[in-house]
């Protein structure tokens, strides 16, 4: 669901399955488009970590530099089975989440980690299988990956090769789809509303509040 995000002075917004378009937003009374450019693989996400921005696609992850904003570098893309494809980074690891049965096409799902140490040659490290992964987030190798009917899950990334080893919580009683965590809030969005949690202990991750939307009567 994040198809927008901002760094520095730029507004970066995917556009439809294929166009990136970079805004300068430095003057907030007039928004400027400086440029537009085409990636393939029917792009869905958008992801900054450092001066690097990271493009899921239902084809793969592309890892484009930031050292100009205004033209965002393609320096490399990671390609996997076609999927609906959320992308986070922490540190030297993407996490990826690959759905199937859907628009998206595929028939896997899966959670993929990268090596993304040399930006040029992002390399797999492990797969683990899924139920039905959406959207995810992860903080200082906590990691949340929504399962759609299936829940909220958080686990402990550390280790990347054991991660569905250590799982630290589960809220199987909702239905998610995509999470911000900010500064030990994690904001989810699910089907039936919104909803904040306190994962400062993560022994105790507790609800804050909900924001509950009923399904549209149209």
């Amino acid at each position: 669901m994040a198809r927008f995000i901002t760094y520095d002075d730029y507004l970066y917004a995917l556009e439809s399955t294929y166009k990136l378009k970079s805004i300068d937003i430095s003057n907030t009374d007039q928004p400027l488009v400086k440029h537009e450019q085409y990636l393939w693989g029917n792009i869905e996400t958008i992801f900054i970590s450092g001066e690097y921005m990271y493009v899921g696609s239902s084809n793969g992850m592309h890892i484009l530099s930031l050292d100009e904003p205004s033209v965002p570098i393609l320096l490399s893309t990671y390609q996997h089975v076609t999927a609906c494809d959320p992308v986070v980074v922490d540190g030297n690891r993407a996490y990826v989440t690959l759905r199937a049965g859907n628009f998206c096409g595929g028939t896997q799902n899966l959670l993929e980690v990268i090596d993304i140490s040399d930006k040029y040659e992002p390399k797999r490290m492990v797969s683990y299988a899924m139920t039905e992964p959406y959207g995810l987030g992860v903080d200082n190798n906590t990691l949340f990956i929504c399962e759609g009917e299936y829940g909220l899950k958080v686990y402990d990334s550390a280790d990347p090769y054991e991660i569905t080893s250590h799982k630290i919580a589960e809220f199987a009683d909702i239905h998610a789809h995509d999470v911000i965590p900010l500064a030990s809030f994690l904001f989810m969005i699910g089907e039936d509303g919104f909803y904040i949690y306190d994962y400062s202990d993560l022994e105790d991750i507790s609800l804050m509040g909900t924001l509950p939307v009923s399904p549209s009567q149209e």
